[in-house]
């Protein structure tokens, strides 16, 4: 199941501001999303360049048109 759920973080914890329909001791992965999801989404880009070690095809071609 994938579903998005706004949550506070309060006293070291985060609570949905949803139900959540979860067994008891369920592990889930979370991913924290601030003010800026352009920042993130930069984040995301910066490590998955780094892991792949490519460069970016899309700046690539935006900088040298005639390759189209």
């Amino acid at each position: 199941m994938t579903r998005i759920v706004e949550a506070v973080y309060e006293d070291g914890v985060l609570k949905p501001l949803d139900r959540l329909e979860l067994p008891e001791g369920k592990r889930v992965k979370i991913l924290v999303l601030g003010e800026s999801v352009v920042d993130v989404a930069r984040e995301i880009r910066a490590r998955a360049r780094k892991r792949l070690r490519e460069v970016d095809l899309v700046e690539e071609l935006s900088r040298d048109r005639s390759r189209l």
